[in-house]
């Protein structure tokens, strides 16, 4: 499992999709699903999965371009990511072969679906990871921006990708899948707008809490400009798993 967010990505401006991604940011996922397949060419099913996401500005150091801004931003963060998913697929192959007879040893498909999932942004501090939320980093939910509301911590995705499943017997298929999911948060790594007053923290939060959210939200260190941008609000966040996947197939006869 990987992430597209804020945070990291490759030198100079930031760039479409994979030309952005930080694969040495991948991270393992299991999970397990049901499924059923129609003519071994409509299918559906329902999934649940558990991986880790993480980004950090500083897969960024020794880099001149545009991108030293970002390194020294010098955010990072991970998150536990745990989901269900409800999807439906697509295997265009079958539609060339007599459905009642038998499934194609090999199928590409096609998968999209609408799933729930569960997040939570955390940064290393002081020997421990603290979760970023609570701390209202760019001042959500402070009157000072309206605009701003805190954001859930469990919401929607959309998965949307392909695959290519390969028929290893009557009991079993083996599948390679690529699925994106994308989200209608900006704050899967808790970044997205601009920094904020730090004294704002004091007068809202309380001391403890303030602190830690003036300590955390700005880590450019000792001579940083005060405010500025510290994401990009007009895209949204987004993951992706690469999985292989093993099923075994009940009620069924290969001919």
């Amino acid at each position: 499992m990987n992430c597209l967010t804020d945070l990291g990505g490759k030198p100079g401006r930031p760039k479409p999709f994979y030309k952005d991604i930080n694969w040495n940011c991948t991270r393992p996922c299991a999970g397990a699903f049901v499924s059923f397949l129609y003519r071994y060419t409509i299918g559906g099913r329902l999934e649940i999965a558990f991986g880790n996401v993480n980004a950090a500005d500083s897969v960024l150091r020794r880099n001149i371009s545009d991108a030293v801004n970002r390194y020294n931003r010098n955010l990072h963060f991970k998150s536990r990511i745990t989901e269900c998913l409800l999807m439906f697929e697509f295997h265009p192959l079958s539609l060339l072969q007599d459905p009642y007879e038998y499934s194609p040893r090999l199928s590409p498909y096609l998968a999209a679906g609408v799933g729930i999932f569960s997040f939570d942004p955390k940064t290393f501090h002081n020997g421990q990871w603290i979760s970023l939320s609570p701390l209202r980093t760019e001042g959500q939910g402070f009157p000072t921006f309206p605009e701003r509301l805190p954001y859930k911590t469990t919401q929607i995705n959309f998965p949307l990708g392909f695959g290519l499943k390969y028929e290893a017997s009557a009991l079993f298929n083996i599948r390679w899948e690529f699925i994106y999911r994308f989200l209608n948060t900006d704050y899967l790594d808790d970044v997205s707008d601009r920094y904020i007053d730090p004294a704002l923290f004091y007068q809202y939060l309380n001391p403890s809490m303030a602190s830690l959210a003036a300590t955390l939200s700005d880590r450019r260190g000792p001579g940083a400009a005060g405010g500025g941008r510290r994401g990009n609000p007009e895209k949204n966040d987004g993951y992706f798993s690469l999985s292989l996947k093993l099923s075994i197939i009940v009620n069924r006869k290969r001919t």
